[in-house]
């Protein structure tokens, strides 16, 4: 029986990419003078830098640090005004926390805007919030912060579930000897999802219903 859900946030449960795509867009105006890089939905996802990788390969790392930097600077400042809840969240978080499941946030996303996010959407339903910069000067993959709580709530590996949108939330649920749900309506490629072989394929969240009910 799963007792405790561990979920990611971008694509999963919010869908943020308005508001990620405008500040890398001014980013890349402001620090190339470039305006005309077309930045589509489908880079959304991975931890930023991947996603300006993934964009602009001919960048170097000074480059690339420096986008991030433009990029950081508007998106701290943003409200999050685009970000939105996608559809069956709310009622998906609710069903779980009522039938007393263990909720965590396990996000690439810093912890500030994680936060306003949260709190703009009203989904503050989590045990604990787990992002890449909770420990001093660090940066946390994804499979050393699925590790970080799973020690620091002494969490069952065989009733834990990361629930993701990408091939790589199945890749670190598996490093971390957890199950996984992967849902299709978010921002992983549907191949390499299937390729990446979770536990569970959900066509959205609300079919994690039926698959974690007592």
């Amino acid at each position: 029986m799963i007792d405790t859900i561990l979920f990611d946030l971008d694509g999963t449960l919010v869908d943020s990419a308005d508001d990620i795509i405008d500040c890398l867009s001014r980013a890349y105006a402001a620090r190339l003078a470039e305006s005309s890089i077309a930045i589509h939905k489908s880079f959304i996802g991975p931890p930023l830098r991947d996603i300006i990788r993934l964009i602009t390969p001919e960048l170097d790392e000074n480059g690339v640090d420096g986008v991030i930097q433009e990029f950081r600077s508007c998106y701290d400042a943003s409200r999050m005004e685009r970000t939105v809840c996608k559809e069956g969240v709310r009622d998906t978080l609710n069903f779980l926390s009522l039938r007393k499941k263990h909720l965590f946030l396990v996000t690439n996303k810093p912890r500030r805007p994680t936060d306003i996010i949260i709190n703009n959407l009203k989904i503050s339903v989590f045990c604990d919030i787990i992002t890449p910069d909770i420990r001093l000067g660090s940066h946390l993959s994804k499979p050393e912060m699925i590790s970080h709580v799973k020690k620091k709530w002494n969490l069952s590996a065989d009733k834990t579930m990361m629930v993701g949108d990408t091939a790589s939330d199945a890749f670190a649920a598996r490093d971390n000897g957890i199950m996984s749900a992967i849902v299709l309506n978010g921002y992983g490629d549907r191949a390499s999802i299937r390729n990446s072989g979770p536990d569970h394929i959900l066509d959205s969240l609300a079919a994690l219903k039926n698959i974690v009910v007592d």
